[in-house]
């Protein structure tokens, strides 16, 4: 099969054969993949009706990106705002095109999807669908003070937080300052690849729960609805039933606020 597409970064159609084809992945999902990967590989992605675009990718960082006009960095923050897309994998290009992107994934993950969310507010608003402008704040503002809440009966805590699968900060309380740009990212991308591979699994019931254990700290990760989770980073001082006993209290009431 050969695909026709911009795939070498400079705007000219170009034939090349497919070495794979994934659906339903969203861009910043698919950059963490290839960033834990290491990966090397160049992609064509395909979006709803015209979306088109192509990034190549040098053991695991964005080299090259082109949609439309749009070149680099300009091109990946464009792409992150589509939904679900289609990913093909091409054959790498045996020279390299120039490198054009600058940005690491996350900081390419976190503006992209800032923008988005701007980009959403003001449809909202141009539609004329934004009922009480204080909702959205309310919302954040009662998460934010339920973190506050759940940390106060968990000991050892480090950080707790709610983040979206697409690499998202919702709401967090972080007394230890630690880097939860780094949860959000990189267990977004965990918390799907086990949950796939659960539901591969034949008799053993719903994902409830995901564990890592560190030297120092455990961090445990559940599932709140289909695009959000619960994350707790938690000392090896504490107690790990008594992180549980707090889930089971507050899960509910995080899924309602949400």
């Amino acid at each position: 099969m050969t695909v026709i597409g911009d795939v070498d970064g400079t705007g000219e159609d170009s034939g090349v054969a497919t070495q794979g084809v994934l659906n339903g992945f969203t861009i910043s999902s698919l950059m963490q993949m290839i960033e834990t990967d290491l990966r090397s590989c160049s992609v064509q992605i395909h979006g709803e009706g015209l979306q088109r675009g192509a990034m190549i990718f040098a053991e695991g960082e964005p080299y090259s990106a082109s949609c439309g006009r749009l070149r680099g960095d300009d091109a990946i923050l464009e792409m992150i705002g589509w939904d679900a897309v289609r990913v093909v994998f091409l054959r790498m290009p045996d020279k390299l095109p120039g490198k054009t992107v600058s940005s690491s994934i996350m900081a390419l993950i976190m503006e992209g999807m800032r923008l988005k969310d701007e980009r959403l507010a003001e449809q909202d608003e141009l539609g004329g669908k934004v009922g009480n402008p204080s909702e959205g704040k309310n919302i954040m503002s009662g998460l934010e003070q339920m973190m506050q809440d759940i940390a106060g009966e968990v000991d050892g805590l480090i950080a707790v937080g709610v983040f979206g699968l697409d690499g998202s900060t919702v709401a967090v309380h972080n007394p230890t300052s630690t880097d939860m740009g780094v949860v959000a990212a990189k267990f977004a991308m965990v918390m799907k690849l086990v949950k796939r591979s659960v539901e591969d699994l034949e008799n053993i019931g719903e994902f409830e729960e995901n564990l890592v254990q560190t030297a120092n700290a455990w961090i445990l990760t559940r599932f709140l609805d289909k695009e959000y989770y619960l994350a707790f980073l938690v000392s090896r001082e504490g107690t790990l039933g008594n992180v549980r006993l707090v889930v089971k209290k507050y899960l509910e009431k995080v899924q309602n606020v949400l």
